[in-house]
């Protein structure tokens, strides 16, 4: 199964520079990254970024992708407050798997990855 950046086993990120919980959603910025193996001598003609490493909290859910946000919302309103960390300054990150036999569209697997700091 294929659609656009996804291939079964392949998983694509994406970098959430502004979340729709506190920016207007038509306003959030978001990039979507394409991992690139180390040492890869391709000729790429597409923009590069290198993530600076640093501590995240987890979250692994497999949902449709149109309720992504109340995760978000939950890890940031529910379990941020009530944890002994507060919100870093690293990038939001999504990744995305696709489910064999599942259209991406109904459900993927994700992972979000909340910039955290000890508090």
């Amino acid at each position: 199964m294929s659609c656009g950046l996804y291939s079964t086993g392949a998983y694509n990120l994406g970098l959430i520079l502004d979340l729709a919980i506190f920016t207007k959603s038509h306003q959030c910025r978001y990039d979507v990254a394409v991992p690139i193996p180390h040492g890869n001598t391709e000729d790429f003609t597409v923009n590069t970024r290198k993530l600076n490493s640093g501590l995240y909290a987890k979250l692994t859910i497999k949902t449709p992708r149109n309720v992504i946000r109340d995760y978000w919302k939950f890890l940031i309103s529910g379990w941020l407050p009530k944890s002994a960390f507060e919100l870093g300054d690293l990038p939001f990150i999504s990744r995305s798997y696709l489910i064999d036999g599942v259209d991406p569209k109904d459900q993927v697997l994700n992972e979000l990855y909340l910039p955290i700091r000890k508090g």
